[in-house]
């Protein structure tokens, strides 16, 4: 009963710091300023102060990087790396060379956090319509 107990004391953490970034007013990443890149890196701020169990917290990731995307028109970004996006390795050049540059500690947990970051976007991308503009800028 400890555990059960243990784990539904951090989903209430994990549920209560969700509803209060995320629905907070004007958060940084529905500005529509960041790019992609700098939407994941505001879903990495956002997840270090996130309590609750490590997993809960990787599952809210998606979520932010999402609504990042959402506040600008990336439709042009999804046509350009198109190919790029499609690889199951999108997103880990990056992910080394924050590691390098000392922006993301080089721990299993941060990388995995970023992978899952930079695989939103991909997904993002994926989910949305291709419309007349990006099929010619595909060649198509």
């Amino acid at each position: 009963m400890p555990f059960a107990w243990s784990a539904w004391s951090s989903y209430r953490e994990f549920r209560g710091y969700l509803d209060v970034t995320l629905d907070a007013p004007n958060p940084p990443w529905t500005r529509g300023t960041l790019d992609p890149d700098g939407c994941v890196e505001a879903a990495l701020r956002w997840i270090e102060p996130c309590p609750g169990l490590e997993e809960l917290c990787r599952r809210g990731l998606p979520t932010v990087v999402h609504r990042c995307l959402e506040a600008a028109d990336r439709a042009p970004f999804c046509a350009q790396e198109r190919e790029a996006l499609e690889r199951s390795t999108y997103g880990y050049d990056t992910c080394q060379a924050h590691v390098a540059a000392g922006r993301l500690d080089d721990t299993r947990m941060h990388r995995q956090r970023c992978a899952i970051a930079y695989r939103a976007v991909a997904e993002w991308c994926e989910a949305q319509p291709r419309t007349a503009a990006m099929l010619t800028m595909e060649g198509r």
